[in-house]
């Protein structure tokens, strides 16, 4: 299931980032999992990653099943040094305008909560999708310095046995 629900959202994502506007479109790929190491020309990039999965019996031909993925955006810190491109925000402000900005009070429909908002069952993947804790960190990738903002997105889903 874990891989049904990778793939979805990996789809969705890619879907929404060819048509979006900035700053999600400034993203360049969008990975299963976390490569040890990102091509800077592939950041910012996306990775998706398996997190938990968990069966628990319902009934006797029916499973609740149930798990979290996480959602981590990579940015090259490099890639804001210098130059005077009013494009160029610092990478907290990109973090946090591709992962959760607001609109109005309400997720804006390009920010990963608001794509994952606008199709909370993944096209029918799973019951519910519910997203939990978003972190801001500095990572260090070998020879790139990265900003990591990372989402774990939990999971509901219900399966014949």
């Amino acid at each position: 299931m874990t891989d049904n629900v990778i793939e979805a959202i990996r789809t969705l994502l890619k879907n929404k980032i060819q048509t979006a506007t900035k700053p999600i479109n400034l993203i360049k790929k969008v990975y299963y999992g976390d490569p040890v190491l990102i091509p800077t020309a592939d950041m910012p990039s996306i990775c998706v990653i398996p997190g938990t999965n968990e069966t628990t019996a319902r009934g006797s031909r029916i499973d609740n099943r149930s798990g979290s993925i996480t959602i981590k955006l990579v940015f090259n810190i490099k890639d804001d040094i210098g130059g005077s491109d009013p494009e160029k925000i610092n990478w907290t402000q990109k973090a946090v305008k591709i992962m959760e900005e607001m609109d109005g009070g309400k997720y804006h429909n390009e920010s990963i909560i608001g794509i994952l908002r606008s199709d909370p069952t993944l096209s029918g993947t799973v019951e519910m999708i519910t997203t939990n804790t978003i972190e801001y960190t500095f990572e260090g990738k070998r020879e790139s310095p990265t900003y990591e903002a990372t989402m774990k997105v939990n999971f509901i889903g219900v399966g014949d046995r």
